[in-house]
């Protein structure tokens, strides 16, 4: 697994208009607006390990067609960052990454896009 300060591959010109922190993207680590938290890279290495079994593209197109799915990956995702946090960082700043973390599933199982 690299780190790269850029977007991957794959984005496109819509992906690049949104802020986004981080991505995964065939095994590598993606961060366009630089470096990140440690915490931030667990979770993208959750993913990379979700999609080892089935590959990027297949993962990444069930992501896109099944939410329910998505939004399953994204909780684990998080559960692996809530670790890196509450060991390395402290409850306090657990608890409140929780209350985050919660608040993005809901919004993104209420809309039609990831």
């Amino acid at each position: 697994m690299k780190i790269f300060f850029k977007w991957p591959p794959n984005a496109t010109e819509e992906d690049k208009k949104l802020k986004d922190v981080a991505t995964s993207y065939e095994g590598d680590i993606y961060c366009p607006d630089g470096p990140v938290r440690d915490d931030v890279i667990e979770h993208e290495k959750e993913h990379i390990e979700q999609y080892q079994t089935m590959g990027y593209e297949k993962w990444l197109e069930k992501c896109k067609a099944d939410r329910d799915f998505l939004i399953d990956q994204e909780i684990k995702a998080y559960t692996a960052q809530l670790r890196y946090i509450q060991f390395h960082v402290g409850m306090r700043e657990a608890k409140e990454s929780i209350i985050s973390f919660a608040k993005f599933l809901i919004c993104q199982s209420e809309v039609n896009q990831w």
